[in-house]
């Protein structure tokens, strides 16, 4: 039995710090490096789940699509101050 190769987990999460880091960009490269991300993860997902399984490789898939769609880290997500909502 192969040991797993632990470089593809440091491509996995390199990818994730720069997918975290789109929302920073100037709005005008936002869609480019968007489709960029796209485009390098998914070998990076095909190799990953080609020597962890396709249980992990699935988990990455969602992680990875919450994190393109959703980001943890936008700007313009994050609260100032208090916000009231409704008929005040």
């Amino acid at each position: 039995m192969t040991q797993p190769h632990y470089i593809s987990l440091l491509f996995v999460a390199i990818w994730l710090v720069m997918a975290c880091l789109i929302p920073f960009l100037r709005a005008q490269h936002r869609p480019a490096a968007f489709w960029a991300m796209v485009l390098v993860g998914v070998p990076v997902l095909g190799w990953l789940t080609l020597h962890w399984g396709p249980g992990i490789g699935f988990g990455t898939l969602v992680l990875a699509l919450w994190v393109l769609l959703r980001s943890p880290l936008d700007p313009s997500r994050r609260r100032r101050g208090n916000i009231h909502s409704g008929l005040h």
